[in-house]
């Protein structure tokens, strides 16, 4: 009788947590439009504070659903997860989700998870692509989500970007950003303020690759600038991140996730 019990509660234990992680899409599932919502999450985190790295370098991460850890690794300052793709939850059996930020302790791929920085309760909805920037909003942890409009740009040979600005500190006089593209010569999106993630605009596809520069509004003061290699028809987000007057992992920097 006691051998039965203990395989009874084995067989109660392997469901319990075969539920408990049904939400997030197997490896043999195939992840549908009508059955699942997609997500990513960006580390755009920059203050000093809280941060086990001397100097201060910020947090490394890791990303929990519904307390359950879903990062492999932990998370640097401008990774994103899942690197240039999305993961699939299944909106069926998760309707809702509770996602949480947690502090790592060491540096990546560090697994030892820490204090609960912040979370963000969200309605899943099928066929939905999401992206959830996790920033510091005047030194406190913030979760920012943006909708991804995923589709192909309505031109040939063109690809889309859009930029999304987490510097929570710039300069009195020129509180917002501009993007300069090399390629084109030109500014082609500006005056982006603090936590603004503008939609995705479409550029021609004349090159391989094309340097983004970022700059205070209005000057031609370069703040960071990146080479990206430009494939035809992907969609591509920007993020700016980091604190104005510092060095270091900390300092602004622009990084990319491909989104298509």
């Amino acid at each position: 009788m006691k051998h039965l019990q203990y395989l009874s509660l084995l067989l109660l234990f392997a469901l319990t947590a075969c539920e408990k992680e049904a939400s997030i899409k197997a490896p043999y599932e195939t992840a549908l439009p009508t059955t699942h919502s997609f997500v990513k999450f960006v580390h755009a985190y920059g203050a000093a504070t809280p941060s086990y790295s001397t100097p201060a370098a910020g947090p490394t991460l890791q990303i929990e659903m519904n307390m359950q850890k879903i990062t492999p690794t932990a998370l640097a300052i401008g990774a994103t997860f899942p690197a240039n793709e999305y993961t699939a939850i299944n909106t069926v059996t998760t309707p809702s989700s509770t996602f949480g930020i947690k502090m790592s302790t060491g540096v990546p791929p560090a697994t030892v998870r820490d204090s609960l920085l912040s979370t963000i309760i969200t309605q899943l909805s099928a066929g939905k692509y999401q992206t959830y920037f996790f920033f510091d909003d005047a030194g406190r942890p913030a979760i920012q989500a943006a909708v991804d409009d995923i589709r192909n740009p309505a031109g040939g040979n063109h690809f889309r970007v859009r930029f999304a600005n987490f510097i929570p500190n710039p300069p009195a006089a020129t509180p917002a950003i501009d993007v300069f593209s090399v390629n084109n010569n030109a500014v082609v999106l500006s005056n982006i303020p603090y936590r603004r993630v503008t939609s995705y605009i479409e550029l021609p596809r004349t090159a391989a690759s094309d340097i983004f520069r970022i700059r205070w509004a209005g000057t031609t003061t370069v703040i960071s600038s990146l080479t990206v290699t430009t494939n035809n028809m992907n969609s591509l987000t920007f993020v700016a991140r980091g604190h104005f007057g510092v060095t270091g992992t900390r300092a602004p920097a622009l990084s990319v996730t491909r989104d298509r």
